[in-house]
């Protein structure tokens, strides 16, 4: 009997679901990849084809994000080990 962890990743990539898989990640690891403080400013809408959708609700942290959006895409990607995000779009603010 195997784990799911070590066949989880064959079953996804026979499905072709490996990288919305990766996507979904995304979601779940973003208050620890940014910190609590810009976690409680904003809210991941969703991610699709490699864009990440990022709300925040007033300018001041639109501006924030802005400026770090390209750190921010890093940390995900290397917490991810691929490069599953591509753009972060900031909406809101």
């Amino acid at each position: 009997m195997k784990h799911i962890g070590e066949i989880l990743p064959t079953v996804l990539n026979q499905l072709g679901l490996t990288s919305r898989f990766m996507e979904y990640q995304v979601l779940h690891i973003w208050q620890d990849v940014v910190g609590d403080k810009i976690a409680r400013h904003t809210k991941v809408k969703c991610i699709q084809r490699g864009t990440l959708y990022v709300k925040v609700g007033h300018p001041v942290w639109r501006q924030e994000l802005m400026m770090l959006k390209d750190e921010i895409k890093a940390k995900l990607n290397n917490r991810l080990g691929h490069e599953v995000v591509k753009r972060i779009t900031i909406l809101g603010g």
